[in-house]
């Protein structure tokens, strides 16, 4: 004789060893690819704002799992100097001081606040949002600088090998479908 309720139970089990062994996966690509991003040395990050707002959150069904950002940098605070081009192709350059501290606490607040809202339009199923949070981050990417967007252009092929250590690991047999990678 069947017993439904057991054979529920190891359903469950698996289902949940699934996505655990999906989060895991997405926990280790989102790392990889942010600690590449905050290795960078291609900009000079005088408040460490901008450094600080580089990181990640992994939702499931509207769920926080994980978060990472974390406060610092090697700037110290002080002003630099400025250039950019108008929109009638005038150069303007001037030297800029900086405001407040160099601790990074506001990136790191600002990319978390960011992470969040992308986030939460998805409510079903996982995401995972790596993003530089400041509002000047495409600004100096725009200047040459690689902020953020050299590190994620692995993050298909990051996630996929994840998932193949996973599927060793487990025993299952699920991969990066390619949908819902958005860069």
């Amino acid at each position: 004789m069947h017993n439904p309720d057991g054979f529920r139970r190891k359903m469950e089990a698996k289902y949940d060893q699934i996505m655990q062994s999906i989060a895991e996966a997405l926990l280790m690509t989102c790392t990889e690819a942010v600690n590449r991003a905050r290795a960078l040395d291609t900009y000079k990050d005088q408040t460490n704002n901008l450094r600080s707002s580089l990181g990640f959150v992994i939702y499931h069904n509207g769920r926080l799992l994980f978060r990472d950002f974390q406060a610092g940098g090697t700037g110290t605070g002080g002003g630099g100097e400025v250039s950019f081009t108008t929109g009638e192709g005038k150069e303007v350059t001037f030297l800029a001081k900086a405001k407040g501290d160099s601790s990074g606490q506001r990136g790191l607040f600002q990319g978390e606040a960011l992470a969040d809202k992308v986030a939460q339009k998805y409510t079903s199923g996982f995401i995972a949002v790596i993003v530089a949070g400041m509002n000047y981050a495409l600004f100096v990417e725009a200047k040459g600088y690689d902020v953020l967007t050299g590190s994620t252009l692995a993050v298909g092929e990051d996630l996929k090998r994840n998932l193949d250590i996973i599927n060793t690991q487990f025993g299952t047999s699920f991969g990066a479908f390619g949908q819902g990678i958005e860069l």
